[in-house]
């Protein structure tokens, strides 16, 4: 919580529960799309603030279950953080995403084609994208055929004043098995993030 880290000079998270339960994989891999060319908005009502802030809230929930959690994101700068369990780990990504900006180049497709070499072995891969493009399909469909179990967290572009909304995207990533969630201007992070749309097949992280 960006304001409260301000106002009290220590790091605040905000926590969510994205699910209650989790497949059997005991790694987690967070991705956030930090191309500049696919945020939108100002200040906390941004959505570079709720995609960080989404992907702290993951990491403190899976590493306080026990689970690794590796960090790759490409903004003002690449950051990559292989998975690791623990306290320091934390704080090291929670660090990284409270000065890290929505400045790359790079979109979403790419950023996970470049990482691959290191996004090894099964493991849960959470997409966090505002971009409704057929990129986040290509990226999805990479990380499956590599035997991930793949989530999507989609951050509606239009509720931010865009105008490419994500309901293609959406839906062809439901049709394929994907559990894929939305999250628009305004939302209750954890509300949003309880209300997952999928195929009847999906397993659950």
């Amino acid at each position: 919580h960006w304001h409260s880290t301000a106002h009290t000079s220590k790091l605040m998270v905000k926590v969510f529960d994205a699910d209650r339960s989790h497949s059997g994989s005991e790694t987690v891999w967070i991705i956030i799309d930090m191309q500049q060319a696919a945020h939108l908005g100002e200040g906390a009502e941004a959505t570079e603030e709720y995609g960080i802030t989404i992907a702290a809230s993951l990491a403190k929930k899976y590493l306080d279950s026990g689970m690794q959690v590796g960090l790759v994101t490409s903004g003002d700068q690449p950051y990559l953080f292989p998975p690791q369990r623990g306290e320091q780990h934390f704080w090291h990504m929670m660090e990284a995403l409270a000065l890290m900006k929505a400045t790359g180049k790079a979109h979403v497709a790419q950023l996970v084609s470049h990482n691959m070499e290191h996004i090894k072995g099964e493991s849960t891969t959470i997409i966090i994208t505002p971009s409704g493009s057929e990129r986040v399909t290509a990226a999805v469909q990479q990380l499956k055929n590599h035997g991930h179990l793949t989530v999507a967290v989609l951050i509606e572009p239009t509720s931010f004043g865009g105008t490419a909304n994500s309901l293609n995207t959406m839906h062809s990533l439901s049709a394929s098995g994907v559990q894929v969630y939305t999250v628009s201007k305004g939302d209750e992070l954890a509300r949003a993030l309880d209300n997952r749309i999928s195929s009847p097949r999906t397993r659950y992280i």
